[in-house]
């Protein structure tokens, strides 16, 4: 072996844990990338099982950050710091999942039989998420309804078109900390966009 003057090797540890929601104790699936935050620098990325669960055999000893990234209508985050010894082998170490909510939406107008409110099926629904955090695009179901699985916190915004192009709706979708692990319900009503008339007045007339 080789001694290098002035470096001192602290050893390895390993662990053992899981990956959680926010709240409680249900699993959830990820890539869960390890960082070693001491004087030396050590990265390992490994992918849970299906019960949420990870083993890293080896990281250097020392101060560690753990984070959690789960893909899915939107990417969902978590973080976790820790400690390991010499030849520790630590265990049910847990890594959360940033707090989220599923979102069951309804693209309504007022042209149902009879003058009620119905869904409109086949309407390009877009959202945004606050903080730049990601666009996505679908399509109603034939009754008007859609839905999003794993929207973090913040306030986000849903614009929809109609199929004819010509009634769009807007709602702002406000997601707390408090909302985690619940379904939200959100309607978005379409509006006929106003026509533009242009006057045209024939040439060589006053």
């Amino acid at each position: 072996w080789i001694q290098i003057p002035g470096v001192r090797l602290n050893g390895v540890g390993s662990i053992r844990g899981q990956a959680r929601r926010a709240a409680g104790l249900e699993a959830v699936t990820g890539q869960v990338t390890f960082e070693s935050t001491g004087p030396f620098a050590q990265r390992v990325e490994i992918t849970t099982d299906a019960a949420g669960g990870f083993h890293v055999p080896q990281l250097l000893a020392g101060p560690f950050t753990a984070r959690l990234r789960r893909p899915g209508d939107f990417v969902l985050l978590g973080s976790s710091t820790g400690s390991l010894a010499p030849g520790q082998e630590l265990s049910d170490f847990v890594v959360a999942l940033e707090p989220n909510a599923d979102v069951n939406g309804r693209v309504v107008a007022e042209d149902a039989p009879g003058g009620g409110v119905g869904g409109v099926g086949g309407a390009t629904v877009v959202v945004r998420l606050a903080a730049s955090r990601g666009t996505r695009t679908l399509v109603s179901a034939s009754d008007g309804a859609f839905t999003l699985r794993g929207v973090p916190v913040g306030r986000h915004s849903l614009l929809a078109t109609g199929p004819d192009g010509l009634r769009t709706g807007a709602v702002a979708l406000d997601v707390a900390e408090t909302d985690e692990g619940t379904a939200l319900a959100v309607e978005i009503p379409l509006v006929t966009n106003p026509v533009l008339v242009e006057s045209l007045v024939p040439s060589g007339t006053a």
